[in-house]
């Protein structure tokens, strides 16, 4: 699935990609990533959600009307291998952004405290990590301990009334003063860039606790190579010239500072419909995975009404709906496979390095051979080393060990129509 199919064909998102594929040769998801989050600064303060929802047995009675809302401030991170243009793609879309956001931007103090403080004085703080390690090492410091299940709180938008310790308890100071802090309508956009070794040290807690589930993840690989990165200051001028445009609009429509973007009926049962089957196959997800997985359709949701406003449209209809829901088809691979890299079993890591190699070297073309000497020197691993990730791979169907009639060596070969020159050997 291209790019094109993740995004509206008019309006901001496909230019914004024309513009940036020209500069870098960043993977096209990247570029969506970063764009979003451009998105989500811009408007997320203003935007929010609101329309009637599709009928449910909790309505106690057929007159009820009930009201579905969300806002639509977005958290991103994009994980690669180091030199996949993580860093490049989030620069691009900094240039762009960096008018909209001079009093906004935010980092993670060193305390809980001054973090919070902060964004209590602005709501609507903007956290741009190109280099998402430090974010994360932050959280591993004791003195955050009591602030990370503060953080993912304003990912989901309702105003925060909290008292927090004032610092750490010592000698000198064994009761310090609670600080009381109140942060109205918090509306951050976070975006990070980091690469997957970084993200291997993170805590069971950061996926499990609500941290990682509320950010979209976006997994991509680099496909094609550029000398070096471009620069376009009339595209980057005319991007923003569209952004500040639609800005004045909603401003100037906005009761109170909000504009209530509607859905329509179609697109809410496009979205029910398309939730509810994201629903059955995250319950066969892992206990690590599985709330990650479930934050999905309330990214699209809100993804949706980015669509929606791109395009200058008053509610959400139809076709930005079903955009929304191809990129949460997209984010679902994302999980999927970072969480296949990541994963805790050793043998597992190891089988999917295998089944990557695999692909890579038959060019995905099922029953294709290849040798498992290449696999070996590859990987600098001996047979004995990869045999308990064959078994793996054999097991779950996903591969075949397979040698040539008359011919040594062992072949590993893709599932697919058997080849009449190929015979397995038994395990």
């Amino acid at each position: 699935m291209g790019v094109e199919e993740l995004i509206p064909k008019t309006g901001f998102f496909p230019d914004y990609i024309r513009y940036a594929r020209e500069l870098t040769d960043a993977p096209d998801e990247y570029h969506l990533a970063a764009a979003l989050s451009v998105h989500s600064a811009v408007y997320g303060s203003i935007v929010e959600v609101q329309h009637l929802a599709v009928k449910t047995e909790t309505a106690q009675d057929s007159r009820d009307q009930l009201l579905a809302w969300s806002p639509t401030h977005l958290w991103t991170i994009i994980i690669g291998d180091s030199g996949d243009r993580k860093t490049t793609a989030l620069n691009k879309a900094e240039d762009v952004l960096d008018p909209f956001i001079e009093d906004r931007r935010g980092a993670i103090g060193s305390s809980p405290e001054s973090t919070m403080d902060m964004v209590s004085n602005a709501p609507d703080t903007v956290f741009w990590y190109a280099e998402g390690a430090a974010f994360f090492s932050q959280f591993l410091a004791n003195y955050w301990r009591q602030g990370q299940g503060v953080f993912p709180q304003l990912y989901d938008g309702r105003s925060i009334d909290r008292k927090l310790t004032g610092g750490l308890r010592t000698a000198k100071n064994p009761s310090p003063k609670p600080i009381h802090i109140r942060i109205e309508r918090p509306r951050v956009t976070l975006t990070i860039g980091v690469a997957l070794g970084h993200l291997a040290e993170t805590r069971a807690v950061d996926w499990t606790g609500g941290l990682i589930p509320r950010m979209m993840i976006f997994h991509a690989n680099r496909v094609r190579r550029q000398d070096s990165e471009l620069i376009n200051e009339e595209g980057q001028k005319r991007l923003q010239g569209r952004l500040r445009a639609v800005l004045n609009g909603l401003t100037a429509a906005t009761k109170n500072g909000v504009y209530l973007l509607k859905v329509t009926p179609e697109a809410a049962e496009i979205h029910s419909a398309w939730s509810a089957k994201v629903d059955q196959v995250g319950q066969k997800r892992s206990e690590r995975v599985r709330p990650t997985f479930n934050r999905i359709p309330d990214h699209v949701r809100r993804v949706a009404a980015h669509y929606a406003v791109s395009q200058g449209h008053s509610a959400v209809g139809p076709d930005s709906m079903v955009s929304a829901c191809n990129l949460g088809n997209f984010l679902i691979t994302s999980v999927d496979r970072v969480s296949e890299l990541l994963s805790t079993d050793r043998v597992d890591r190891l089988a999917t390095t295998v089944r990557d190699f695999v692909v890579l070297a038959s060019g995905g073309v099922p029953g294709r051979p290849v040798p498992l000497l290449d696999v070996t020197r590859a990987l600098r691993l001996s047979a004995h080393t990869l045999e308990p990730a064959l078994k793996s791979l054999q097991k779950t169907g996903e591969m075949r060990t397979v040698a040539y009639q008359g011919q040594l060596g062992t072949y590993l070969v893709l599932p697919g129509l058997p080849d009449t020159k190929l015979v397995i050997v038994k395990n």
